[in-house]
């Protein structure tokens, strides 16, 4: 008995290993612009080579809401056939995803530009603490709005103003979810060969386990309005 437990445990090690390598692979695949880009540009030429950089970016959004999917399918389920998850979410909310993380690139841009423009000038200083508030804002919202169009069927606005009131009632996740990215990004900062290999699937797992009793919660209450 013990022998077969050990196996067993075994085995489901080395499933999780294999989705999450194979799901993140999907994604690197369906961001190979965005890869292209940071090998023969680099990341510290993104400023440079703005126009482009948004461009090969945009398919980050229904990438990223693809994985999602798949892994809260995981913590959900504890099985996944993770082709079939990935791709049926990738198309199915491919315009949604694309169209918010069209309207955040832009919103950023927009944010970025200021900063370079307002940071020589006068009073700059004094816009300095709005532009870095709203990049950051942005970016929490994120965090919430892309698990939430993998889960959920609903309306751009009605997915922002969700998002945004779930990052303030649901403060401890927010945090959660900070430290989450941030950890991720340090990896890639220190290891980037490795973390290159398993990074995004870990991270989506994580948000989407961190955010799986806020998902029944709101499941409850849209099972209760229909």
């Amino acid at each position: 008995m013990k022998n077969n437990s050990g196996i067993d445990v075994f085995m489901n090690i080395c499933n999780y290993v294999m989705w999450f390598f194979i799901g993140n692979l999907y994604f690197l695949i369906c961001n190979l612009p965005l890869c292209i880009f940071f090998i023969f540009i680099g990341i510290k030429n993104v400023e440079a080579a703005l126009p482009l950089f948004l461009l090969v970016s945009l398919p980050f959004g229904p990438a990223v809401t693809a994985l999602l999917y798949a892994m809260g399918k995981l913590v959900k389920e504890k099985d996944l056939s993770i082709t079939k998850c990935f791709f049926t979410s990738y198309k199915t909310n491919f315009k949604q995803s694309l169209l918010l993380w069209t309207l955040q690139l832009l919103l950023l841009t927009i944010l970025h530009l200021n900063i370079q423009f307002f940071k020589f000038s006068a009073f700059g200083y004094l816009l300095m603490p709005f532009f870095y508030i709203s990049i950051a804002l942005i970016s929490v919202l994120g965090l919430y709005a892309y698990p939430l169009i993998a889960k959920f069927h609903i309306s751009l606005l009605e997915l922002i103003k969700a998002s945004l009131t779930i990052s303030i009632y649901k403060f401890p996740i927010t945090i959660g979810n900070i430290i989450i990215l941030v950890f991720a990004m340090i990896l890639i900062d220190a290891k980037p060969s490795y973390a290159v290999l398993f990074i995004s699937s870990i991270t989506c797992y994580l948000l989407m386990f961190l955010q799986k009793d806020l998902h029944k919660e709101l499941e409850l209450k849209s099972a209760s309005n229909s």
